[in-house]
C-alpha cells in the first residue's frame, strides 16, 4: 500500500529513519526550489529501492519541502557502508563515531564491530550486519538476520532474536517477530503485544500503528487513542495530524485525543508553518490554525506556506504577499514570485525582474532581464543590458560589476 510522506530539511532524518523497508515511488518538489544534491541523495538512500522514481513538479511547495510517495515492500535496506576493526573507544567516542559515520541503519556483510578497552585487552569481537544509532544508551544491532540491542559499553543486553527493531524512544522499542510488531522495554519485558502489521516509534507519548491496512495511534500502555480506522494518517504537527478515511478521499484534521478538528472534506491541507496551514476546498485556498479556525478565508487560487510572517498568494493570475491576518503586504500584481534566496524574493512584472525583502517590501524595482544565482559563492546577480548587478546578503548592499 502506498503512503505519502512530507519532509523538510529539518526533519527528514528523523522521519525517513523509519522507512528503510519502503520503496520510493515518486518525489514531488518545487522546480524553483534550491534542492542540493546531498539532500536529494540522502532521501534516495533512505529507501530499499529508489529506481524508476517519478518526478512531480508542484509550485505550491515551499523551498525546503518535499513530498514522497512510498510503498512498503517488506524488504531489507541495501545500503553498503564500511568495515570497522580494532576500534579503540570509550562510551562517548563510540557514540560519536557511530553517530557521525553511520546512516540510521547500515547493511553490509562486511560490517564488523570490534570492541576493545583502553588497555587494548580485547573483550569481544562481534560481526554485526546492521548497527543503528545509540538512543537512550542502547543501539539496535543485527546478527545472523536477527535483531537485538547493545549498550553504550558494547555489551549485548538483549539477544538478537527479533526479525525487526527500531531504536528506543521514551523507554520502549518497536520490535517485530513472525510478521507482527509490538513494544518491549529495556529489560525485554513485552509492554505492548505483537499484534500490529507495522508500527513507528513513540513521540510525545503516542506511536503510529498499522493493522489490516488501516492506521491509528496508541499510547505507551497500548490503548488506542486514535482508532485504527484510517487509510491515511500523518505524523503530528503542533498537536494535530492530517487524516483520510479512504486513501483517495478528502483530508481532515485530528487532535491528539482523536477529536475531529476539521471534517474530512478538504482537497488538500499543508504542513503547519508559523502555527497556520494552507488549505484547499473547491479549488480555493485559505489558511487554518491548529484549532480548525480559518484565519484567512478560502479565496485564493494558490497559496504558499508562511515564512517570516508573510506568505505568497495568487489570485486571478497575479501574485502578491499577505500578512498572517490577511493584510496585503505586496499588491497582487506580479506574474511570478519565486522562492526566497539570500533573504530576497525574486519578483516579476511586465516581463522584468526585481527583488522583495523578507518583509515583502520591494527593494529592487522590476527592471532587470534576468536573475542568476551562484549558490557556492553565495551571490546573486541581476542582468540588464548585458551588465550585472550583484547582491550579497553578507554586506547588505548592492554593487556593480561588469565581468563575471
Amino acid at each position: 500500500m502506498n503512503q505519502t510522506i512530507k519532509i523538510t530539511r529539518n526533519n527528514f532524518n528523523q522521519i525517513l529513519g523509519n522507512y528503510n523497508n519502503y520503496t520510493l515511488k515518486s518525489i514531488k518538489i518545487n522546480l524553483s526550489s534550491e534542492m542540493d544534491s546531498e539532500f536529494l541523495s540522502n532521501i534516495f538512500k533512505s529507501f530499499n529501492n529508489s529506481e524508476n522514481v517519478e518526478l512531480i513538479i508542484d509550485e505550491t511547495l515551499s523551498f525546503d519541502e518535499v513530498i514522497l510517495i512510498t510503498e512498503n515492500t517488506k524488504k531489507s535496506n541495501t545500503i553498503t557502508h564500511m568495515e570497522c576493526e580494532n576500534f579503540l573507544y570509550d562510551k562517548d567516542s563510540l557514540y560519536s563515531f557511530l553517530h557521525s559515520n553511520c546512516p540510521p541503519i547500515t547493511n553490509s556483510s562486511d560490517f564488523k564491530f570490534k570492541y576493545e578497552i583502553k588497555d587494548n585487552q580485547v573483550k569481544e569481537d562481534i560481526k554485526y550486519e546492521k548497527v543503528w544509532e545509540f538512543r537512550e544508551n542502547l543501539s539496535a544491532v543485527k546478527q545472523n538476520e536477527k535483531f537485538g540491542f547493545i549498550n553504550n559499553q558494547g555489551k549485548l543486553v538483549i539477544p538478537p532474536k527479533y526479525d525487526f527493531a527500531l531504536c528506543f524512544s521514551e523507554g520502549l522499542a518497536n520490535v517485530g517477530l513472525n510478521g507482527q510488531y509490538g513494544f518491549i522495554d529495556k529489560h525485554e519485558n513485552i509492554i505492548i503485544p505483537f499484534k500490529y502489521d507495522f508500527a513507528f516509534e513513540f513521540q510525545d507519548g503516542l506511536a503510529k500503528v498499522e493493522k489490516n491496512g488501516l492506521w491509528g495511534y496508541i499510547d505507551r500502555f497500548g490503548k488506542e487513542i486514535i482508532p485504527i480506522q484510517y487509510e491515511y494518517l500523518d505524523f503530528f504537527e503542533d498537536n494535530v495530524c492530517k487524516f483520510q478515511i479512504d486513501a483517495d478521499d478528502k483530508f481532515g484534521l485530528l487532535g491528539k485525543s482523536g477529536n475531529e478538528i476539521l471534517p474530512c472534506i478538504y482537497d488538500e491541507i499543508g504542513s503547519f508553518y508559523e502555527s497556520v496551514a494552507r488549505i484547499k476546498f473547491n479549488n480555493k485556498w485559505g489558511y487554518v490554525d491548529k484549532f480548525g479556525k480559518f484565519v484567512i478565508p478560502l479565496k485564493f487560487d494558490l497559496a504558499f506556506d508562511y515564512f517570516n510572517g508573510i506568505s505568497r498568494v495568487k489570485l486571478d493570475g497575479k501574485y502578491g504577499f499577505i500578512s498572517q491576518n490577511g493584510e496585503v503586504i505586496l499588491p497582487l500584481e506580479y506574474t511570478k514570485i519565486g522562492d526566497c534566496f539570500f533573504n530576497y524574493y525574486p519578483i516579476k512584472k511586465d516581463n522584468k525582474w526585481g527583488l522583495a525583502d523578507l518583509l515583502g517590501k520591494v527593494v529592487v524595482q522590476c527592471e532587470y532581464d534576468n536573475i542568476e544565482y551562484n549558490i557556492e559563492k553565495n551571490q546573486m546577480r541581476l542582468k540588464k543590458d548585458d551588465k550585472h548587478t550583484y547582491i550579497t546578503e553578507l554586506i547588505g548592499e548592492y554593487y556593480d560589476r561588469t565581468n563575471y
